[in-house]
C-alpha cells in the first residue's frame, strides 16, 4: 500500500450492513421484543414481534424495518448466554419465540 506505483482507488469498498430502515437505538427492539413477551405471556415469530416492537415503539412498521428487526431479534435472542426465551418449532412453522418456564 505504501509503495510508489500502489493505486488506493484499486481498493474494493468495504461492504457494510445497510442502514436501519425504523433508526432505531441499538438493542431498542430487543429490550421491547422481550417486554412484550413478558407483558402478554404468549409466543411470537420473529415478524410478529418486530412488528408489534415498533409499533410500541412509535415507528412505521414498513415491511423493510420489520425484516431487519425480526432478523435482529432472532439472532440476539439465539445467541443469549443467560437464555430467557426459547425457540418453538415443533408446533409451528416458522417457529415462535417464547419466555422460558421459571422453576418454583
Amino acid at each position: 500500500m505504501f509503495k510508489a506505483g500502489y493505486q488506493p482507488q484499486a481498493i474494493a469498498p468495504k461492504v457494510t450492513l445497510a442502514r436501519n430502515p425504523a433508526r432505531l437505538p441499538k438493542g431498542a427492539g430487543n429490550r421491547k421484543a422481550l417486554e412484550i413477551l413478558r407483558e402478554t405471556g404468549q409466543a411470537f415469530t420473529a415478524m410478529e414481534l418486530a412488528y408489534l416492537a415498533l409499533q410500541r415503539l412509535g415507528r412505521e412498521p414498513s415491511e423493510p424495518a420489520i425484516t431487519m428487526l425480526a432478523k435482529t431479534i432472532h439472532s440476539s435472542f439465539s445467541r443469549q448466554k443467560h437464555p430467557v426465551v426459547t425457540y418453538d418449532r415443533a408446533s409451528t412453522w416458522p417457529g415462535e419465540w417464547r419466555l422460558l418456564t421459571t422453576k418454583g
